[in-house]
Parts: C-alpha cells; structure tokens; sequence
C-alpha cells in the first residue's frame, strides 16, 4: 500500500506537474515543511526499496554525481528527477534527527537523511557526519564518507582522505568519491594512490576523482590504467578522466583503446575523449571507428567526436557512411555532423538522406542542409517537400530551401499548398523569422559520462 503523509509527493511537485500523476508517478519524500522530517525519518523505516530510491532522488543533495557515489545506503538507488520546490532549511532538532538517521539500521532511512543532510550542507551537518566517519559499524562509516561527498566542504578534507585508508571497501570508496566532490587538492595524492587499489570499485572512484581534480600529475597513471586495468569501467572512467585533463600526450593511447578495447564502453568514451582533445591523430582513429566498429554505439560517438573537432576534411568521410551505416541513430548523427561541419559543398550521402527512411535522419538532413546552403541540393529538398513528412521535417525542409537559394516566388509557390503547416512555414520563411535562428536543432545522444 502507498505511504502518504510525510513521504508521499506526486510528481506535479517534483517535475513541474507536466501531466497527469499515475500510480508510477507516486514519489516518496518528504514535504520538507517544517515539522515533515521527523514523520519522514519516522516512516522510511522498513519502506519498499523501489518507492525509497524515488524518495531519495526526489530529496536530491548531490548534483549531477551524487547518485553515483560508489557505495550509497541503498545499492539500487538510480538517477531520477530532483524536487527543487523550495528552499530547505532544517532546524537544529531535525538536523539531530537526520544525523540519528545516518546511523539507522534501515538503508531508506539512512539514504534520505544522508541525502537531506547534503542539501543542508551546514558547519554542523559537517560536524555530525565527521563524527560518525569513526563509528564501529562500517556502513555508517560509508554513509558518513557519502554525505561528506554530497556537502562537499573543505572542512572535511582531513576527515574524509582519512577515511581513504578504511579498512572496508564501501568506507573507502565513498571517501575516495568524496574527495572528487570536494575538489580540493590536498586529496590528490591519496586518490593517486587508490588507483591502484586491489578493489575495483575504489579504482574506479579514483578515476572519476583524479579527473575532477584538475591535475595533470595523474595522466601518466591514467594512460596506464586505460591500457592495463582488468576492470572495463576503470579503462572506460579513465578514459573519461584524461578528457577532463586534457590530456593530449594521451592521444595514442585512446586511439588503441577506441581501436582495440574489448569492451564497447571503453571504446564510446575513448571517442569521446578523442572529440574533446585536439589530438594529432584523432580523425583516423575515429574514421576507423565509424566504418567498423561492431557497436552503433562507438560509432555514433566517433561521428559525433569529428563534428566536435570542427575538422571540416572530415565531411567526406562522414558523407559516405550515411550512405552504408545500417543504424538510424548514427545516420542522424552523422546528419547533425555534417550540418555542425558546413563543408563547402553538401555531400551526396547527405543530400540522399532527406529520402531516408527514418524521419530523425530525415530532420537532421534537411537542418543540415540549411546549415550549408549549397545550392546543389535545391531539386532534392524540392522533392522531399512534395513527400509525406511530419511537421518539424516539413519546416526544416523550407528553411533549407530558404538557406540553399531558394527564390522568393518558388516559396510562395508554396503557399498554396493543401498542407497548412507548410503554409505556416513558408511565410514564416517570407517574413524572415526562420532565416537566422539555427531552428530545428537536432542532437545526437547525450554523452556518456562515469
């Protein structure tokens, strides 16, 4: 049966009340009035796992990393939307009842005080989670790690690279975690050193560490661990890690591990570190990539990497896989990249994928298109216009014929058309509202991130 009262807020409070709530939409948080967190701390004992882990997203605390500390309270807790409804502010009783709740013996309870607590971020929520980095129970000790991460204050420092030499994985791997909130570089060298931990799950949270970090010191043990690591997240973070630094002495390195890694995700973030490096040999790796790579995924993150070089002798290359690439999602992107590129001339590959099959291809083609403005391409565009399409292809379309030369009295040909929405588009084209704004927009994929 759905809890209600303290932890019961439907989606209209966390997501803007876009729609309807359903019974999925149901989250579990607190009203975070003032006499709400007592009841919260009240009923998160024993709650069910699914309905506490949207508590726990919904209360928030951590940013875009801080539903991915190594060793949360709740293992299945996911990324989900934050409630933002208005501004927290905890009294000092309810702050002594969310730090009796770190050291609960129930994981929901423990989870949502530690997330409140990071939203609190006071000296004394510090204070009281520095304390419980000493208990004799392991799990408070990674809750304690977990929290500091999430308040990220240089106060902790000395408390949380203590805890780095915890003898219990999840303590350590929080703490380790913790110091990449923190950002503060007298972390660094413990984080170094737990590169080379015997427990994955600490490599892996050095990595991501080492990364926000901002020191070009960890590049050396970095290229190494992208090369050696037995774990395929630890190459795959890694390789993250070496983009955030910009790393470009790491260009052969990420080259062989988008050619040759075993695993897919290390191959998508190699690609992705490569687009975000101006390495020297960059482009044939990711040409490579694009042509063979056995995962769509890599190769719609290599095509994507050479629009993001901006090298526009790439256009070739990416013109002719539209042309044999089986995935839709990659000829999309590969669209959306000639369209970021502007070669001179458009493609041919480009020009043919206005007839795809898919209409995201078709969308980013004719946007393309628009972006280059060859006039080559005019009967093609002419064409696709007298075809059925939806109505975000229909207007891209006639603004790649605005952009690719069309003349004024060929589009007001237009405004004769059955089609309502290609009138609306045409004079909208006529009376210039469309002529400079970079409408529609398509994108590819967001980019993987640890």
């Amino acid at each position: 049966m759905i809890r209600t009262h303290a932890l019961t807020l439907v989606t209209t409070l966390t997501f803007g009340g876009a729609h309807a709530p359903t019974p999925a939409d149901v989250v579990v948080v607190a009203g975070l009035q003032r006499a709400d967190i007592a009841a919260l701390m009240e009923e998160t004992r024993g709650a069910p796992p699914t309905l506490c882990m949207l508590a726990a997203g919904a209360v928030g605390g951590g940013g875009w990393s801080g539903y991915r500390a190594p060793a949360p309270p709740l293992a299945t807790v996911q990324r989900t939307g934050e409630w933002r409804g208005r501004d927290l502010r905890i009294t000092e009783r309810e702050r002594a009842l969310l730090l009796a709740g770190v050291a609960a013996a129930d994981n929901c309870t423990r989870e949502v005080a530690v997330r409140l607590l990071g939203r609190d971020g006071s000296d004394e929520a510090v204070a009281g989670l520095i304390g419980h980095s000493t208990s004799a129970d392991s799990s408070v000790r990674a809750a304690s790690a977990y929290g500091l991460g999430l308040v990220a204050s240089p106060t902790s420092v000395a408390a949380v690279i203590e805890m780095t030499g915890d003898d219990a994985i999840a303590p350590r791997a929080n703490a380790v975690w913790a110091l990449g909130r923190i950002r503060d570089g007298r972390g660094f060298q413990r984080a170094l050193r737990a590169l080379d931990d015997r427990e994955t799950i600490v490599r892996e949270a050095a990595a991501e560490t080492l990364g926000q970090l901002d020191s070009t010191a960890a590049v050396t043990a970095l290229t190494r661990h992208l090369r050696q690591d037995e774990s395929a997240n630890v190459r795959r973070i890694s390789a993250w890690a070496l983009a955030q630094l910009e790393a470009r002495s790491a260009d052969v390195a990420l080259g062989e591990a988008l050619l040759e890694d075993r695993d897919a995700g290390v191959r998508e973030m190699s690609a992705w570190a490569i687009g975000n490096l101006p390495l020297r040999q960059g482009n044939a790796a990711l040409i490579r990539a694009a042509r063979g790579d056995a995962d769509e995924r890599v190769r719609e993150m290599a095509v994507w990497a050479m629009a993001e070089r901006h090298d526009a002798g790439a256009a070739g290359e990416i013109g002719e896989l539209l042309g044999s690439e089986r995935d839709p999602e990659v000829r999309a992107t590969a669209a959306w990249a000639l369209g970021v590129l502007e070669p001179s001339a458009a493609p041919r590959g480009l020009i043919a994928a206005l007839s795809d099959s898919d209409a995201r291809v078709q969308l980013s083609a004719a946007w393309a298109l628009s972006e280059i403005g060859d006039a080559a391409a005019l009967p093609a565009i002419r064409d696709a216009l007298s075809r059925d399409a939806s109505e975000r292809v229909r207007r891209a379309q006639i603004r790649a014929l605005l952009h690719a030369g069309e003349a004024a009295d060929q589009l007001v040909r237009h405004l004769e058309s059955a089609d309502a929405d290609v009138r609306a588009a045409v004079a909208q084209a006529l009376a210039g509202r469309n002529h400079s704004s970079p409408w529609p927009w398509p994108r590819p994929r967001p980019r993987p991130f640890p």
